[in-house]
């Protein structure tokens, strides 16, 4: 029964999230300010939460609608809260995001498409076109930061400059941008991660 009472409040949790970044989005001045002929539209940005799944050693950045399906088909991600935001179809000025997984499923990397052909890594398998960032920092969008722990095999991604060079001083190693992503724009996520954490 707990583990379906903490399944039901993450799923409400990403709910939250998603419908007040939108509505934070929706009234941000800075975004209505876009040049409409040098940036995509960020009223159409959602957020992109990450997760970790334990049994893969493996964070995931994803909408999250996605974990939402996940958690319904009893799926082992737990959520670490809002990253970024970003779009979920192809919008002018941005590039496809792909995912690559080890075959394993231990490990996933996120790169974007710089010149339209999908980018290949050894080692990993194409997933596909997760969503649509920027390939420069552009339209006020800031880096998507990449750590990589060897041990585990692990990859984590933030666009906090603090919690990324924290993480790479406790030993994780640095492995630059992915790509450049809008930032979060609302207040309230911070408390809605400090709901999910009392529930964990």
């Amino acid at each position: 029964m707990e583990n379906f009472i903490h399944r039901l409040l993450s799923t409400l949790l990403l709910i939250c999230i998603s419908v007040t970044c939108r509505a934070a989005t929706l009234n941000n001045s800075s975004d209505q300010r876009r040049a409409a002929d040098t940036c995509a539209d960020p009223t159409l940005a959602d957020v992109w939460v990450e997760a970790y799944n334990p049994s893969l050693t493996a964070h995931i950045i994803r909408s999250p609608w996605v974990f939402v399906a996940s958690i319904a088909m009893g799926l082992d991600w737990q959520f670490q809260g809002p990253v970024f935001r970003a779009w979920e179809n192809p919008q002018e000025f941005t590039v496809p995001l792909y995912e690559f997984n080890k075959p394993d499923n231990t490990d996933i990397l996120f790169l974007p498409s710089t010149d339209g052909n999908p980018p290949t890594v050894a080692g990993y398998e194409n997933s596909g076109i997760t969503g649509y960032v920027y390939a420069t920092q552009v339209c006020g969008s800031v880096p998507l930061l990449v750590a990589a722990n060897a041990a585990t095999t692990d990859h984590w991604y933030t666009t906090n400059v603090l919690h990324h060079s924290s993480i790479v001083a406790s030993g994780w190693t640095d492995e630059g941008v992915a790509a450049f992503v809008l930032p979060l724009t609302s207040g309230k996520l911070f408390l809605l991660v400090l709901l999910n954490q009392s529930h964990s």
